[in-house]
């Protein structure tokens, strides 16, 4: 069964509100699947998020809807049929559902005896309940503060989208929103992997994107950090204090970090996660290094 991935590209969105609105966007869309009586579980697929990216990916999805079968009941049966023979009401009933005349049944309820009759929806390609459902899900996207940039009339998001990329294995879904229409075509890193990225399937979306510069993953993002530092402990024997509140936060601004070293006064050193778009730092301190004895 194919894989599910969403991309929804945009300029850089604020750190403070990415995570709910990546969870917000993934919760939503899988809640609107089971509606469709999808067997979809978040725990099984994931909620990838950067600042210039909202990703959610669904795991082994069917290629159908299930059919759906239900019982319709119309007007009452002495209405519908007088003297044995179908009246208007009958036949506007049963074109009603698709059905003719002959397959209309009595029904009996304890407020007497109706017309009814047993209907079957056949189910729709997952693409095309996907499409429904996330364009349904963008125009209506909840987010604290908006924008809009094609004019006051037209739609509002977190920020501007640039691109979007929707793929049901390596069927790609022709998503509509904010002029924007999905394609497989994904961007690098601004510097580290400028250009565009062909992203083949969900499953190589990960990998794609790291080598063009970007961990999709802020938990991935998160274990880089934490690792270059402990590196950095060691190789200059200096103490790095923890703080994941501002980690959090780097982790968010960020779609490859690096930790390096640096001096923001004459005898302070200081331990700075940065990535390469000119001075943007985040600082963290540190000590017993040798220079400040």
């Amino acid at each position: 069964m194919p894989d599910f991935l969403l991309e929804i590209g945009c300029e850089e969105i604020p750190a403070r509100m990415l995570k709910a609105g990546s969870d917000r966007l993934g919760n939503n869309i899988a809640a609107a699947m089971q509606h469709a009586d999808f067997p979809v579980d978040l725990a099984h697929g994931e909620i990838f998020s950067t600042p210039r990216r909202l990703s959610v990916y669904l795991r082994d999805l069917p290629g159908r809807e299930p059919d759906i079968e239900r019982n319709e009941v119309g007007p009452s049966w002495k209405i519908a049929f007088k003297n044995g023979a179908p009246t208007p009401a009958a036949e506007a009933f049963a074109k009603k559902h698709g059905a003719v005349v002959s397959s209309l049944e009595k029904v009996t309820t304890p407020k007497g005896e109706y017309v009814g009759i047993r209907v079957t929806r056949k189910g729709r390609a997952t693409s095309d309940v996907l499409k429904q459902i996330v364009e349904d899900e963008l125009k209506n996207f909840y987010w604290e503060k908006t924008m809009y940039w094609r004019g006051k009339t037209a739609e509002r998001f977190v920020r501007p989208i640039r691109w979007m990329v929707a793929l049901l294995g390596e069927q790609v879904i022709p998503i509509e929103f904010a002029g924007i229409v999905a394609s497989r075509t994904s961007r690098g890193h601004r510097t580290l992997g400028p250009g565009t990225v062909e992203v083949r399937s969900p499953r190589d979306y990960v990998g794609d994107l790291k080598a063009s510069g970007v961990l999709v993953n802020p938990a991935e993002r998160a274990q880089q950090i934490d690792a270059q530092a402990k590196r950095l402990e060691l190789d200059k024997k200096i103490s790095i204090r923890t703080d994941r509140e501002l980690q959090d936060t780097v982790v968010n601004l960020t779609e490859f970090p690096s930790v390096i070293l640096g001096c923001r006064g004459r005898h302070e050193w200081q331990a700075a996660t940065t990535f390469p778009r000119g001075a943007e730092h985040r600082w963290r301190p540190a000590g017993n290094h040798p220079a400040r004895a």
